[in-house]
């Protein structure tokens, strides 16, 4: 697996390294012409030396030997020839340095161009055509004449300026490498400190948090939203855990009570009678609700519901929720009077019947006896109030915790201390507020949301 900063790094120095060879490329070759073109402009020069001095006596043609010895075609070591020729392709004039050899000639003018000169070196010529009139003609002449020059010297500095190139070229690109890699590494230091940490943290340690100070501003986004996660995956770990317990310290009791009943039925089965097995049902049907209370507290917690809105009738709805409390209700004379708008409402319709129905149920459970229960419901609030004579204010912030008790009375049979715990984080899936208030001994539990 290939790592970012190894990535970069080659992708980096593979750029420079091609700006490079392009770079020294157009540089060599821009030497190249500038020096070639100065060569050519001395083969030039020369030429039009020769073309001036050039001179007749009678049919032959002369240049002056102090031109000649000026511009180097004297010998052969200077590495400069000349030759003129006639229309007719005649040699009229060449340079002492040509001997008995000749240039080759070319029908160009003019032009520039490598040669290969009589001793078998290479070289660079010009061809060049000129007019020139004899004293004892009318008519100009039309001759041409080609001049060579060595071309080693400049081969040789070309060569050196490559070698150079190359040279500065290999060092840069190690420099670069190098400073990429330096850089780099120290660019990417809090991305490694930040992975360091990420590999650091186990579920033993949900708690801890990714570090922000200091932090490159492209990486705070990414550290926000991971400390975010771990927070949520440490409230998710939290919630399982304590679901486990819960359940765990609340099943304890009636398991307990199906045991001693089960083992009742085993070693004495002529003493089990109807209201054993009536019990056994109960302690089975509180198990039941017991668990259907903890699986929508968990779910509603951990947002696993899906909210899906409906119209949900208001009166109907209180309807059936006094209905279905209104058994216990009676044991207890406990009178439930109900203010409701005649209007349909916007919501998850088991959400709803959740809070209703557990608010109704803590209400009617946790009133004294021959107590009256008041519903309120509207379109943007649901609240039931009762009397709790046992409350005080300081124990309000603690009435939607799960298991919480205040007395004997709440840990009755039959109560898991769980309602008010659903209650809120229903409402709190519905994305409504939950308050509690208690004065002169009534307690108002309100459910608000918008809309």
């Amino acid at each position: 697996m290939i790592s970012i900063r190894r990535r970069m790094t080659l992708l980096v120095c593979g750029g420079i390294a091609l700006l490079l060879l392009v770079g020294g490329l157009v540089l060599y070759w821009t030497i190249r012409a500038v020096l070639t073109a100065q060569f050519d402009a001395t083969l030039a020069a020369k030429a039009q030396a020769l073309i001036v001095a050039a001179d007749w006596d009678d049919q032959d043609l002369e240049i002056d030997l102090n031109v000649q010895e000026f511009a180097g075609f004297g010998s052969r070591e200077g590495g400069d020839f000349f030759e003129v020729l006639g229309a007719d392709g005649r040699t009229l004039e060449k340079s002492p340095s040509l001997g008995a050899d000749h240039l080759i000639s070319r029908d160009v003018e003019p032009a520039y161009g490598p040669i290969k000169l009589p001793d078998g070196r290479s070289g660079r010529a010009i061809w060049k055509s000129f007019q020139s009139k004899n004293r004892k003609q009318t008519q100009l002449a039309t001759l041409r004449v080609i001049v060579a020059s060595y071309s080693g010297g400049l081969n040789r500095s070309l060569h050196s300026i490559f070698l150079v190139l190359a040279g500065v070229a290999l060092a840069g690109l190690i420099l670069v490498v190098f400073l990429v890699h330096t850089c780099l590494r120290l660019g990417l230091q809090p991305l490694e400190d930040l992975g360091r940490e990420l590999r650091s943290i186990q579920p033993a340690r949900l708690h801890a948090r990714l570090p922000t100070v200091r932090l490159p501003r492209e990486l705070q986004p990414i550290t926000d939203k991971l400390n975010e996660m771990l927070e949520r995956l440490e409230a998710g770990f939290e919630r399982e855990r304590r679901f486990s317990s819960d359940a765990a310290h609340e099943l304890r009791t009636p398991l307990t009570e199906l045991k001693v009943m089960t083992e009742l039925v085993t070693n004495w089965p002529h003493e089990f009678n109807r209201r054993h097995g009536e019990e056994m049902l109960q302690a089975i049907a509180e198990n039941e609700a017991l668990l259907d209370k903890l699986s929508l507290l968990s779910s509603a917690e951990s947002e696993r519901i899906n909210v899906q809105s409906a119209e949900v009738d208001l009166v109907q709805s209180v309807r059936n929720g006094v209905a279905r409390i209104a058994d216990s209700a009676e044991k207890r004379s406990v009178t439930i009077e109900t203010e409701v708008e005649s209007k349909a409402i916007v919501t998850d319709p088991l959400l709803w019947t959740a809070i209703l129905n557990n608010l109704l149920g803590n209400a009617v459970s946790h009133a004294p006896r021959g107590a009256h229960v008041l519903v309120e419901a509207s379109t943007g609030c649901l609240a039931v109030s009762n009397e709790a004579p046992d409350l005080e204010s300081k124990d309000l912030p603690h009435l939607f915790e799960r298991f919480w008790r205040k007395s004997e009375a709440r840990s009755e049979k039959g109560h898991s201390g769980l309602g008010l715990a659903v209650v809120a984080a229903s409402a709190e899936r519905l994305g409504a507020r939950c308050r509690a208030t208690l004065q002169n001994c009534l307690l108002r539990i309100e459910i608000r949301w918008n809309g």
